[in-house]
């Protein structure tokens, strides 16, 4: 299962429009597109609240709802793709071939682009059951949807791991593929804290062969200029400032599905906001962060209260730049139990240039689910602990310790 489209792009909200990963910029269609209205007049201004009363509201569904560094463990070093995506090494077969996959606490699934599949880029790296003489396929399809995008290939075993150990496990070599374009891995490796679709999740499998001393992980995300990591295992560092959240189901489900958590209010520039849903899910395998369209409409109105004209074109809410309202002063701020957990504007703005102008485009996302989706742009600068057996998540003081900052920064 997955909770929202791997976005490494920017989902312009109404529109799932992505954003170019080497530039991040809007795509040049869009671009024109944005032009064109500002230029004949027909984009849309007004209050916010006028301009959100002609939102669409036929958001796609971003969840699969119906399938519902100082231990002697393994730990990786992520990639950071211009603080969009995070990917990190997985060994699979008999040879250990390694392919970056993004490590998503999203999903459960393990699955990586297979040798001639069709729909997925031709540029990424490929398994070939070939080369490993301990694959072996069940025969048994599965499909895996990722908000718009699809993978799709039979259920097969193989060893998998990390560089140096390994573990068998059930995993599926992508055959088919449907809109990931924007993905720069070669597949995704699902750490969500419990089995929900039969899968065989790596972190069980790890504990299982005593390749690790406890099913928990630890997860860093950082800027660019920083080191970010998954620690497996259990964390041994000094945990007298870690804030301890329980997991909790998602608003309208009967289970555990997804790291969730309950959170007890939002405030936006300071102001508390009501919302209808107060259920959040923490996914390492999102770029943004989105909110039940309802939700949206209030955290937009309130984001954008001071501004007289606001412009949405394109699916897109944006202000100019320099517009003395300062969207660079704003934040949305998340309170867990007393644990206050703030999102600078700087995380979510996109600004781009449109003829003449700096527009500032919100980045956040509508989406059909009863809770909040909190992705990287709020995940980044925490350290987190994923308890699996005690099934809560550990949050250390948010910040970036020395020994994270790499040394060419």
């Amino acid at each position: 299962m997955k909770t929202a489209l791997l976005l490494v792009a920017l989902v312009a909200l109404a529109s799932c429009l992505r954003v170019d990963l080497e530039t991040k910029k809007l795509p040049n269609e869009v671009l024109k597109a944005i032009e064109k209205d500002i230029i004949a007049g027909t984009y849309k201004t007004g209050t916010t609240k006028e301009l959100l009363s002609q939102m669409d509201t036929s958001i796609p569904l971003t969840t699969d709802r119906d399938s519902l560094v100082n231990t002697e463990n393994p730990a990786i070093d992520l990639t950071n793709f211009q603080d969009l995506q995070y990917y990190g090494p997985v060994t699979i077969g008999s040879e250990h071939e390694v392919f970056d996959v993004v490590y998503d606490t999203g999903s459960g699934w393990i699955w990586a682009t297979g040798k001639g599949c069709s729909g997925c880029s031709a540029n990424k790296h490929q398994f070939d059951p070939a080369t490993s003489s301990t694959y072996e396929s069940t025969g048994e399809e599965r499909t895996l949807r990722y908000g718009k995008g699809e993978v799709t290939g039979d259920i097969s075993v193989d060893q998998i791991g990390l560089p140096g150990v390994q573990a068998n496990a059930r995993f599926i070599p992508a055959m088919n593929g449907k809109d990931n374009d924007g993905m720069q891995s070669s597949g995704i490796v699902g750490l969500t804290p419990v089995v929900t679709d039969d899968e065989d999740l790596l972190v069980d499998k790890l504990f299982e062969q005593n390749v690790i001393d406890r099913r928990e992980f630890t997860t860093y995300i950082g800027h660019e200029s920083e080191r970010s990591y998954i620690d497996f295992g259990e964390n041994k560092e000094d945990q007298s400032g870690v804030t301890w959240i329980d997991l909790e189901f998602l608003e309208t489900t009967d289970r555990q599905i997804y790291w969730s958590t309950d959170f007890d209010s939002v405030t936006i520039n300071g102001e508390g906001v009501d919302l209808k849903y107060h259920s959040s899910i923490w996914d390492t395998g999102t770029s943004l962060i989105g909110f039940n369209p309802d939700d949206f409409k209030v955290v937009i109105d309130n984001l954008l209260a001071d501004f007289k004209n606001p412009i949405q074109s394109q699916g897109l809410y944006m202000v100019k730049c320099s517009d003395p309202a300062d969207i660079y002063s704003k934040s949305i701020s998340f309170n867990f139990g007393g644990l206050e957990m703030e999102v600078p504007a700087s995380e979510f703005i996109i600004e781009q240039k449109v003829l003449f102008t700096k527009y500032c485009i919100v980045g956040l996302m509508p989406i059909n689910l009863p809770g909040v989706l909190l992705g990287d742009s709020f995940l980044r600068d925490t350290r987190i602990i994923h308890d699996m057996e005690g099934q809560r998540l550990g949050v250390f003081p948010r910040g970036n310790p020395a020994k994270l900052v790499k040394e060419s920064s």
